[in-house]
């Protein structure tokens, strides 16, 4: 049995051409040896004077050297005059033999342009209708499949491919005739489409949480993995300096800060604690001994001690990764920001990397967000269904183009963040 593409026939009309056609391709199918192929509804695209023609042929068949036989299968009755062959539609007549000769002449300059070289044969085939010695007709009676030859579709068929060469690259010819093309996944433009999918999708809290009104300028975000905290802090830092506002970002991991001011605009101040710690102390006692063991909290220390005497120089001031700090840590931050200032402290308890005392901020309006537009829907439910993290998180992202390793990377990247985090510091 020959090989059908597409291997799926066009659902059945209540239509007398569509059932002989779908009759023909059956009838090809089960006559033909297993190295032929069939190839139904070819869509056929030419220019000619500048213009575009579309067209369809009914059948193409591949023989096993390559050479192709056009089919055009017309149900029916048709109408033979001064030799040509018509088919009627409703009251219009259609020129059978020129629809084949375009056909043909459509295929061979398509193949030629795609570099393919074979034998191109057409036949008619009109299964309700039979020639008469008599017609002298414009396409060649022997190229002709009518009532009387129709039970022996397959042998004739044979017949026409039976003369001429085949093709050298019969891998092209298939490919051509399937309609194919090769393309390769341009990986940067997914990073980016992904990257900018994730923003338009994660977008919400960049834009309400700016319009949010707290009567002390506290406003404190508990939001999961995943729910645009980053875009968040962008945002107002793009907001801020736009207006000639001071705005500082300080967090806890150096690894962000490091991608926030890669992002961020200039004239913002984005830093880490220790590393705010660090440069304090360098500045105002002496050159931090790193060689000693409990440099980083001789330095806090110090720090802590002397934000009693900072000058509040920042109108607004961004905390990241807020679960991480220490109250005092907190405290001596928030000396930096003017009494008229904004302060928005975002957290996520889920990433906690150690067991810091809890602490509250009095008049502050708080905003809880569980929504994940980042990780792939199955990523997310494996997390809900191991329970690590509480409350569950709500899946909002659609995309699903990440393989079953890519999956598990991502799964397991923030738990190896983690420990990275810890065996640095």
């Amino acid at each position: 049995m020959a090989l059908l593409f597409p291997s799926a026939l066009p659902v059945l009309k209540q239509n007398g051409g569509r059932f002989r056609e779908l009759d023909v391709i059956d009838r090809l199918q089960q006559s033909l040896p297993e190295h032929y192929e069939i190839f139904h509804n070819v869509p056929l695209h030419s220019i000619q004077s500048d213009a575009d023609h579309f067209g369809e042929i009914d059948v193409v068949v591949l023989d096993p050297l390559g050479k192709i036989l056009l089919m055009e299968v017309k149900a029916g009755s048709v109408v033979v005059r001064d030799g040509d062959v018509f088919k009627l539609y409703g009251n219009k007549e259609h020129d059978i033999g020129r629809q084949c000769k375009v056909q043909y002449g459509a295929m061979r300059n398509r193949l030629l342009e795609a570099g393919i070289r074979t034998t191109v044969n057409t036949c008619l085939v009109i299964p309700d209708y039979s020639i008469q010695d008599a017609h002298i007709l414009s396409i060649p009676q022997e190229r002709i499949i009518d009532a009387g030859k129709y039970a022996n579709l397959g042998t004739w068929v044979r017949e026409f491919l039976s003369a001429g060469t085949g093709c050298a690259d019969l891998p092209a010819l298939r490919q051509f005739l399937r309609n194919e093309f090769r393309v390769t996944t341009d990986l940067a433009l997914m990073r980016d489409q992904v990257q900018r999918t994730v923003r338009q999708l994660s977008d919400g809290l960049a834009t309400w949480i700016p319009r949010i009104t707290s009567p002390s300028g506290n406003i404190r975000i508990q939001a999961t993995a995943g729910s645009g905290k980053t875009q968040l802090a962008l945002k107002l830092l793009e907001s801020a300096t736009a207006q000639s506002r001071s705005v500082a970002y300080v967090c806890y991991n150096r690894s962000l800060a490091d991608h926030l001011r890669s992002i961020a605009p200039p004239r913002a101040t984005i830093t880490n604690f220790h590393e705010m710690c660090v440069e304090h102390f360098r500045r105002h006692h002496a050159e931090p001994d790193f060689s000693s063991a409990a440099v980083f909290d001789t330095i806090t220390q110090v720090y802590i001690e002397d934000s009693a005497n900072f000058e509040a120089r920042f109108d607004v001031l961004i905390i990241d990764e807020g679960q991480d700090f220490e109250p005092a840590w907190l405290e001596s931050v928030c000396m930096l920001l003017k009494d008229d200032g904004q302060l928005f402290l975002m957290e996520d308890d889920d990433q906690r990397l150690y067991d810091r005392p809890k602490f509250d901020l009095q008049d502050t309006v708080h905003i809880t967000c569980r929504d994940n537009y980042r990780s792939p829907r199955v990523i997310c439910d494996v997390i809900n269904a191991l329970g690590l993290t509480s409350p569950s998180i709500h899946v909002k992202t659609r995309l699903v183009i990440y393989s079953l390793h890519e999956q598990i990377r991502l799964l397991l990247l923030p738990f190896l963040e983690r420990l990275n985090r810890r065996l640095m510091l």
